[in-house]
């Protein structure tokens, strides 16, 4: 699969998981600070964003411990994108009020994480490298 077509995948599934992500943060700031309810709501539509992802994006197949460190990989990106967002929210808040400083930071998380998970987490993306992996024994 080409570079545009994965891109194109990542986003489609990036503007489902961004919905998702919204109106949790909608909902949750009405009762948690703008930078916590932006940090929540990134979580969950990061679920969404690695299931998605795992199956119509990079074409993951693996299993055992190369899935457990998969999740590990992808858990730890959006940790750091979670993070990341909830900074860029916390301090262009003020200057520019929460809805837009939520949509400075979704454009940099975006870009930040799909080159994250791209080389990091789901290197093998080649679904014949992932077929190749699947095939070899876990330890």
């Amino acid at each position: 699969m080409g570079a545009g077509v994965m891109f194109s995948r990542y986003f489609i599934i990036g503007v489902f998981a961004l919905a998702t992500d919204w109106l949790c943060f909608i909902a949750l700031s009405s009762t948690f600070e703008a930078g916590s309810a932006a940090w929540m709501a990134y979580l969950i539509g990061g679920v969404v964003t690695y299931v998605l992802s795992r199956r119509h994006v990079f074409h993951s197949a693996t299993s055992g411990r190369q899935q457990v460190l998969e999740v590990a990989l992808f858990v730890g990106s959006g940790v750091f994108g979670a993070l990341l967002t909830a900074g860029i929210v916390h301090a262009a808040a003020p200057a520019f009020g929460k809805n837009v400083a939520k949509m400075i930071a979704v454009g940099v998380s975006f870009i930040t994480l799909y080159w994250i998970r791209k080389i990091v987490v789901f290197p093998w993306h080649d679904p014949g490298v992932a077929a190749a992996s699947v095939t070899q024994p876990s330890r």
